[in-house]
């Protein structure tokens, strides 16, 4: 366990890469479009790669999870979660949201943001079984399984309003929980050593 490697995890791919790509797209659906999702653009024949490589990945991760080869995964899972946000990025959803006119292009923009969080949440739901059970109440969904990675939400679902679903920790954070599970953390005493223990008390009460 390395906790400098934790924190960053945490900070910069979860709360950083995952959870931001919600915070930023939430709102407006929530308060421009009363919570209801629009047709995703890869329903209509719309060529979106972020969404394309996250369909494309179901089985290659599903492989990743059974060989039990969880960093190889979640590293997979985190590349494509800068996918999604090269996406908004490039769309910019609140400079669109400043036009007016551009009511239809925002609602697609942010409808595609939100469906490719949703099936980021399937990938790392094994891992993060808790955070995906807040993402579904957020999303208004029952409980996700893998299966869900090859299908959409529908157009005119209505999303709840958005809530900081993780903070950022500090290293003082991180130290305390590992204070906390020091015994748990420490490694079991040797089959031999305790052998020799039982041995001796045998002997003391000869």
């Amino acid at each position: 366990f390395n906790p400098d490697d934790f924190l960053a995890r945490v900070n910069s791919d979860l709360v950083g890469k995952f959870v931001n790509i919600a915070s930023r797209c939430a709102g407006f659906i929530t308060k421009r479009f009363d919570g209801k999702l629009s047709v995703c653009d890869l329903g209509t024949g719309s060529h979106v790669p972020a969404l394309e490589k996250l369909f494309s990945h179901s089985k290659i991760l599903a492989e990743l999870f059974e060989r039990r080869e969880f960093g190889f995964a979640m590293r997979e899972i985190m590349a494509l979660a800068d996918e999604v946000n090269y996406f908004v990025n490039a769309a910019e959803p609140w400079k669109v949201a400043k036009d007016p006119n551009s009511d239809e292009v925002l609602h697609k923009i942010c409808t595609n943001a939100i469906q490719m969080f949703r099936l980021l949440t399937v990938y790392l739901k094994p891992v993060l079984p808790k955070l995906a059970a807040e993402v579904e109440a957020f999303l208004n969904i029952p409980p996700l399984v893998w299966s869900d990675s090859g299908s959409l939400l529908p157009a005119g679902h209505r999303i709840n309003e958005y809530k900081h679903l993780m903070a950022r920790i500090e290293s003082k954070q991180v130290g305390a929980l590992i204070e906390a599970n020091r015994e748990s953390l420490a490694p079991a005493p040797a089959p031999q050593a305790h052998s020799q223990q039982r041995h001796a008390e045998h002997q003391q009460h000869a």
